[in-house]
């Protein structure tokens, strides 16, 4: 477990990181970037999914689970599917999420099974850095996809997030933030990681 000395760090990295993608954003004069997190200026393929994604953001879980149900009974979009089974989850609902994710499975397993291996992760069935570690077949982390690494500590950090785990959730959610990816799963880790960070247990005595 994370002790308060290491969260404090922890902490700090985030705010750093945080003022890092506002003066991004302020040099690229883009409104619609990683400082405002919505998503206005989504590719085609990705605009079904905007409504579900920004309530996950603005943590409206009713909202998001509510679009994300509607989207998917039109379309499978594997990040639909997953925010939305952890909105569900996160309004008390694991039953319809089960439900939810099983039907969803049986449909498709996204691109390459990654919705499935995503799946693992949010049930805690897969070791998330020993996955990354053994990822390229030679236990090497370094050659690790960086999109790959982003979603895999995103997804990780928002299942101890669900669970009410806020310290432990922290790590690997700043991990998803540093990575260099452009996934919108980096969005999403960011806004838990406002979660998490609202709901530190305090160092005072």
């Amino acid at each position: 477990m994370i002790g308060p000395a290491i969260i404090l760090p922890l902490v700090a990295i985030y705010v750093a990181l945080r003022r890092l993608e506002r003066s991004r954003a302020r040099a690229c004069n883009d409104p619609n970037s990683a400082s405002t997190h919505e998503y206005g200026n989504l590719e085609p393929w990705a605009k079904p999914s905007a409504g579900c994604l920004n309530a996950y953001i603005r943590r409206e879980y009713a909202v998001c689970a509510s679009a994300g149900q509607a989207t998917l009974a039109i379309d499978f979009i594997p990040i639909v599917g997953l925010v939305t089974i952890l909105a569900l989850r996160r309004l008390g609902l694991g039953d319809t999420a089960e439900d939810l994710g099983r039907n969803l499975l049986l449909r498709n397993f996204g691109p390459d099974g990654m919705f499935l291996m995503f799946m693992r992760v949010l049930d805690g069935d897969l070791e998330p850095e020993r996955f990354l570690q053994n990822l390229d077949g030679h236990g090497d982390a370094t050659v690790i996809n960086p999109d790959i690494e982003c979603q895999v500590y995103f997804y990780w950090g928002a299942k101890l997030l669900t669970e009410g785990k806020f310290t432990e959730a922290m790590r690997p959610l700043l991990l998803s933030v540093a990575t260099e990816s452009d996934t919108l799963e980096r969005s999403l880790a960011d806004a838990d990681l406002k979660t998490a960070s609202e709901n530190l247990p305090s160092t005072e005595e």
